[in-house]
């Protein structure tokens, strides 16, 4: 009879624990706030130059949604931190003038080294 009661007494424990027990409290959540004022609590996991990447903080084991970073104003971070999506484009423009830079100098340069190398080939001839 105490073996039944044991088992009784423990079924319920061992079901429990056996569920996810992942929740978020707000002040764990990032707020999302979209270019039309709209704010989400979500946990961002990852922005790429296309999209953000999150989970909705009252559905934290459900899907992770994707949003067009186009859509988002800025991202509030749990810790306090604030990124302005705008600034994040700048920086990625930056980044993309640099390369045009780059390149077209490394353009220049192979074509002086080819018409170099064209002029002495045809000096020599």
């Amino acid at each position: 009879m105490k073996k039944l009661l044991l088992i009784l007494l423990c079924l319920p424990m061992i079901g429990l624990s056996s569920f996810p027990n992942k929740k978020y409290n707000n002040s764990d959540c990032d707020v999302i706030i979209f270019q039309n004022g709209e704010e989400v609590m979500g946990k961002v996991l990852e922005i790429t130059p296309d999209l953000v990447k999150y989970k909705d903080c009252q559905n934290i084991e459900g899907p992770i949604i994707s949003i067009n970073i186009k859509d988002i104003f800025m991202i509030k971070y749990s810790n306090g931190k604030k990124l302005l999506l705008k600034d994040l484009k700048l920086i990625q423009n930056k980044k993309f003038e640099d390369f045009k830079e780059v390149f077209s100098i490394l353009v220049f340069v192979v074509v002086a080294i080819v018409f170099t190398l064209l002029v002495a080939i045809f000096q020599y001839q």
